[in-house]
């Protein structure tokens, strides 16, 4: 089964709000914010090359992970929609 992630204008905002405020935790991060409604678990985890979902590895396509690397190095993003494995 397939789950869409869809990240949106108000994930990257309320993720800059978050880091601005001193927080980096990986909540501050627009596409945990997105795959925390996916999935309905806001105890998920984001790295670089995966989703961590209730202890199960879900890898993220390349897009995903081009955003996470311009939204880490403080680049302007655009909200973005990929397709995981769930």
């Amino acid at each position: 089964m397939k789950k869409v992630i869809n990240v949106t204008k108000t994930d990257i905002k309320r993720a800059r709000r978050c880091i601005n405020a001193g927080n980096l935790r990986s909540c501050c991060c627009p596409i945990a914010l997105a795959a925390q409604r996916a999935f309905s678990d806001d105890t998920l985890k984001v790295s670089h090359v995966e989703l961590v979902v209730k202890l199960r590895s879900i890898p993220i396509p390349m897009k995903a992970k081009d955003f996470i690397c311009a939204f880490d190095n403080g680049e302007r993003v655009s909200p973005i929609r990929f397709e995981v494995e769930a």
